[in-house]
């Protein structure tokens, strides 16, 4: 009796520590679609994408000043006037209504080049605020591709323990099976249940991580918290592996934040450029034209209509020839930040390089450690076969065949959480020299 409720606690004890996806239906995720999710509903794209409709809307020959302003002018006027003065001539009751109607353009023919400069500056900040997106997508891709590949190995890690937990289980049944017939003691069976509660905490645990690596994963693409995913893309590394000096010289013309701090730099020039305007000659244009209908009538005297036309051509020559040091001094100042840029692309540039350099050691250290791991998991899920079929025979002890158990654990343990460093590496390599994109 007692055996028989041991086991209808065991299986319950199971079914509450089992994965949610053997009891409900799961929705399959590829990594092509996860990526896809997540460059259509990410936040921090959406609002990029939105900067860069700015920059561009901004970047107009009008909007660098290339176009005259034309304005519409009409203005009616109502004049009524009593007056009762000896020294005018016109005295008693009287209207004046006129109506003025005209266009008039105000043009800078020169100013400098100024707006020559600003087009350009307009096109520098559309390509910035491109390469600010491009640096969104990189580091969202990165992130979908990690947090995805991390849930795949915690689930795997899950499955290992999940048999470890089941083994353990068959092996407590078979040695009280033993003890019931002589052949085994009660420290054996309290051995093998220790074991088997172990395995299911482990298994618990490690429950909770897979969940929250997946709720992570859900959180990057904002799938629905409830929907449980089925993840379908195996983690892969290159097969070809990577070569430096090719991929070094990518890093070079390619890098993100190497391009962006670059454009950067163009922009603080272009503002010195701007600067240096304020000491050229301003000509300008004023011309419009005008029309004029005017109605005046005196008391009982009929009234009288006149109608005027003009128009007008003027231009206009400015130039400032002192200023009390203000434009020397924001010349100076634009200098100033023109190589406080230009120190910043340096350092990003050296940062950038010793990033690169790290990362392709680690690449190739974790890809030969790699391959002996997989190697070490195969040869201890093997051991680990032959040992119980000889802990069944009582060749092994419960302690050896317990030490086969745990290494083949802590193989696959190790081989998972290095294959996810390798594969950390590689997407680092590619976000580096600007790949990540073309490859997904």
């Amino acid at each position: 009796m007692k055996n028989y409720t041991r086991r209808i606690f065991f299986c319950f004890l199971l079914f509450i520590i089992s994965p949610v996806n053997q009891i409900f239906a799961a929705e399959s995720l590829s990594l092509d679609l996860a990526i896809q999710q997540a460059l259509e509903r990410n936040f921090d794209i959406i609002i990029s994408d939105m900067e860069v409709d700015i920059a561009e809307n901004n970047n107009r020959l009008g909007n660098a000043g290339f176009y005259p302003d034309l304005d519409l002018l009409i203005n009616q006027r109502n004049q009524f006037v009593n007056a009762d003065n000896p020294a005018s001539f016109l005295n008693g009751e009287y209207r004046n209504i006129g109506a003025i109607a005209g266009a008039e353009l105000n043009w800078t023919i020169f100013n400098g080049f100024r707006a020559h400069i600003s087009k350009s500056r307009l096109s520098l900040l559309e390509e910035q605020s491109r390469g600010f997106l491009t640096v969104v997508v990189e580091n969202t891709i990165q992130g979908v591709i990690m947090s995805y590949f991390q849930s795949w190995i915690e689930k795997e890690k899950m499955n290992v323990l999940e048999s470890l937990t089941e083994l353990s289980k068959d092996r407590l049944e078979y040695v009280e099976y033993q003890r019931s017939v002589g052949s085994a003691s009660s420290f054996d069976v309290l051995q093998l249940n220790n074991n088997f509660i172990q395995d299911s905490t482990n298994l618990a645990r490690q429950k909770i991580i897979y969940n929250r690596s997946l709720r992570n994963l859900k959180r990057l693409i904002r799938a629905d918290e409830e929907i449980d995913l089925e993840l379908t893309d195996e983690p892969s590394v290159r097969d070809e592996g990577f070569e430096r000096d090719p991929l070094y010289a990518m890093l070079l013309s390619n890098n993100s934040n190497i391009r962006n701090q670059f454009v950067q730099l163009e922009i603080y020039k272009k503002n010195t450029s701007l600067q240096r305007t304020n000491r050229y000659p301003r000509l300008s244009m004023n011309t419009g034209t005008s029309y004029n209908l005017n109605e005046f009538k005196l008391e009982d005297n009929p009234s009288t209509t006149g109608r005027t036309f003009e128009y007008y051509i003027n231009f206009g020559l400015s130039f400032n020839l002192f200023s009390g040091g203000n434009i020397s001094r924001e010349i100076q100042n634009a200098k100033i930040n023109e190589l406080i840029a230009e120190t910043s692309y340096q350092e990003i540039e050296e940062s950038v390089k010793f990033e690169f350099f790290n990362a392709f050691d680690n690449y190739e250290m974790l890809n030969e450690v790699t391959g002996l791991l997989e190697l070490n998991k195969n040869n201890t899920e093997r051991l680990l076969s032959l040992a119980e079929d000889r802990f069944n025979e009582g060749s092994i002890n419960i302690f050896e065949y317990r030490t086969i158990q745990l290494d083949y654990l802590n193989a696959v343990v190790q081989y998972y959480e290095t294959m996810l460093d390798l594969k950390s590496a590689e997407v680092e390599l590619l976000r580096l020299t600007g790949g990540i994109i073309d490859e997904n």
